[in-house]
């Protein structure tokens, strides 16, 4: 035990010493990687909507601790757990320190788990914001009781997540991805049932690509939120502004049968110092009835 605080410790100060990193690998021997991941993004805050204010909002102050066994033949094991604390920073309690925890098995192209995590329709989506997501319809985005997966085809890959919340509330979803022509085109469906007589069905299609160093997405989504049909157009631009400097937009309207439509947008600069250390400046907006403009500005750390 000894012998291996040292090298973890020795192998922390290392890489913490490399300046490009997105994760520090703490142990790696006989078979076993241990890695270390942190996400610190703390910012101003003023939320759309009537006479809102400005606070400090600690978006994310995440430690994620990833275990990787490599059994041989393909087969390998793996846990992780993600603690986040921006809870106790805002003042609450610790009730949303555990941010993900699972466990699961890879064999080749196949990958299985269990635990709390994200569903996999959450991956589907073409926002390039920090806080004003508006692309998709979702019932919910994560569980504390999902088996979940992933599998790898030749040029495609799906994932799957099956909820089975022990209070009768369960998910089925499923995110298929693939590439044609240089673009990515990603597909989503999600079936909720809340437990308590209520249901939803979403379905969406999305496409991503690049022309020059303009990088755009569009994303189509429907629901079937018990009974009432509500579908949404999206699209998203990102593009270089300067060495450092990268710039992002984008518009959602959403049509809930309503007389108008639900119109939002949000646009972004982003000041990078290190692909891992910037600052940003968001601002966006809604057609909701007296609505005010609502922005974010901060930093975040990552590694």
């Amino acid at each position: 035990m000894r012998n291996l605080a040292i090298i973890t410790f020795a192998s922390v100060a290392t890489m913490l010493s490399v300046a490009d990193v997105s994760a520090v690998e703490v142990y790696n021997q006989d078979g076993l990687k241990l890695n270390l991941k942190g996400d610190y993004q703390v910012q101003l805050r003023k939320k759309i909507g009537s006479d809102t204010d400005t606070v400090i909002e600690y978006d994310d102050l995440e430690l994620k601790f990833h275990a990787d066994y490599n059994l041989g033949g393909g087969v390998g094991a793996f846990g992780v757990v993600d603690l986040g604390n921006k809870g106790n920073a805002d003042g609450g309690g610790p009730a949303d320190t555990l941010e993900e925890g699972y466990v699961g098995m890879k064999f080749n192209a196949l990958k299985l788990g269990i635990g709390e995590t994200s569903y996999a329709s959450d991956s589907f989506g073409i926002d390039v914001e920090y806080e004003m997501a508006a692309s998709k319809l979702l019932a919910k985005s994560s569980g504390g009781d999902l088996i979940f997966g992933s599998y790898k085809f030749d040029g495609a890959s799906l994932k799957f997540s099956f909820d089975l919340d022990e209070t009768d509330e369960s998910s089925t979803d499923l995110y298929l991805t693939t590439k044609a022509a240089g673009l990515g085109l990603g597909i989503m469906y999600q079936s909720y049932d809340d437990g308590a007589g209520g249901d939803s069905t979403s379905f969406g299609v999305s496409v991503k690509g690049k022309a020059g160093g303009l990088g755009y997405g569009v994303a189509l989504s429907q629901q079937d939120d018990n009974g009432t049909d509500k579908s949404k157009v999206a699209f998203s631009l990102k593009s270089k502004l300067g060495d450092s400097l990268t710039g992002g937009f984008g518009y959602a309207s959403t049509d809930t049968g309503a007389s108008d439509n639900e119109n939002a947008w949000y646009a972004n600069v982003t000041h990078a110092y290190h692909k891992n250390v910037k600052v940003f400046l968001e601002i966006g907006d809604n057609n909701g009835t007296d609505t005010d403009l609502g922005y974010a500005a901060g930093l975040r750390v990552r590694y």
